[in-house]
């Protein structure tokens, strides 16, 4: 009897969790960041005040837990094994994968939006944000490392700037991306990854 009762505990915060995202998700898309409370978002889930903090911490909690879907969409093409054996496979790898990661930059692009005005106002937002890129950055050197290992890459740079440059290029016309100032994909993935090629490598 007490297993039923916790499980059944389980499933209804499993269940005030999603409603609690859910709302949240619908309030930041059509209020922006400020302009709403986490009372806003209790009204919304239909969830008590005190539950939502149970749950989340404040709405900045909130709003990162909705950004982790979009973090794991960007690790799926960040964290692939970096192995190449030519620099006509660095080029394609790079190019895909910006050109994946400029995609995601349009299916995410509401949250995105929201996530960039948040780092204006949030502390917490913002340094979490510097760390996650700090991380891209580390995978970067990984990768340029292998590479110069290898012998396809130039040994006269230092990888902790070839790296920013990629990562700091790509995150700046991602965001291009996410406010419509940049369109043309296919574009940008490309010379991003010739840009980087031609700079870094033989």
């Amino acid at each position: 009897m007490k297993h039923a009762v916790a499980d059944g505990r389980t499933r209804r915060g499993l269940a005030n969790r999603k409603s609690i995202l859910e709302a949240a998700k619908e309030i930041f898309i059509s209020k922006g960041y400020r302009d709403n409370t986490m009372m806003d978002i209790s009204k919304k889930a239909g969830v008590g005040y005190g539950t939502l903090y149970t749950h989340f911490k404040g709405k900045d909690d909130i709003l990162w837990n909705l950004f982790k879907a979009v973090a794991d969409d960007f690790n799926k093409t960040v964290y692939k094994p970096f192995k190449p054996t030519t620099i006509e496979e660095v080029e394609k790898r790079q190019s895909l994968e910006i050109m994946y990661l400029m995609e995601l930059a349009i299916k995410h692009r509401q949250i995105l939006k929201i996530t960039y005005q948040a780092m204006g106002h949030s502390e917490m937002i913002k340094n979490k944000l510097d760390q996650l890129f700090q991380q891209y950055i580390e995978k970067a050197i990984s990768d340029y490392n292998y590479s110069r290992k290898k012998g396809l890459s130039k040994k006269n740079l230092e990888p902790r700037i070839a790296a920013k440059a990629i990562v700091y290029m790509i995150k700046e016309f991602f965001w291009d991306v996410v406010f419509e100032k940049e369109e043309n994909l296919e574009v940008i993935s490309r010379d991003i990854a010739t840009l980087y090629l031609h700079g870094a490598y033989q």
